[in-house]
């Protein structure tokens, strides 16, 4: 069933559909979340200009990131201001800010977004079911 922002399963009834916040989960997988981590940031070559979703295991990557000529664009606010204590140049979208999720959403984002050309980006999920539901 499509619903502003993505879709959900028809059967509603099967899936919780309350977002937990930065806090909650970040207390979640925390082993598999830093090995993403590490291995995503593994992936930054000098010179490359990234964009890094909000979330969780994306926050990860900030602590093994190379130290190098690495320009980014993240939506996550608490990203950014990592990022720049790294020394990293980092720049924001426009866009209103998830208080759950500590990113910056909505069209406005997404359009600002729309004006870069990025060598590489790192998504966030929610999750990932192995089943058909």
């Amino acid at each position: 069933k499509k619903v502003h922002g993505g879709a959900i399963s028809v059967d509603e009834r099967s899936w919780n559909l309350a977002e937990k916040n930065v806090e909650e989960k970040s207390k979640f997988f925390n082993e598999e979340k830093t090995a993403i981590a590490r291995y995503a940031a593994s992936l930054i070559d000098d010179g490359d200009f990234v964009f890094i979703d909000a979330g969780t295991t994306t926050e990860k990557m900030i602590d093994f990131l190379p130290e190098k000529n690495i320009t980014f664009v993240t939506n996550g606010f608490t990203h950014a201001q990592k990022l720049a204590q790294r020394g990293f140049k980092t720049f924001i979208p426009a866009g209103e800010i998830k208080g759950t999720t500590e990113a910056i959403i909505g069209a406005e984002c997404v359009s600002s977004l729309q004006s870069y050309n990025f060598t590489k980006s790192f998504i966030g999920a929610n999750g990932i079911s192995l089943s058909d539901r």
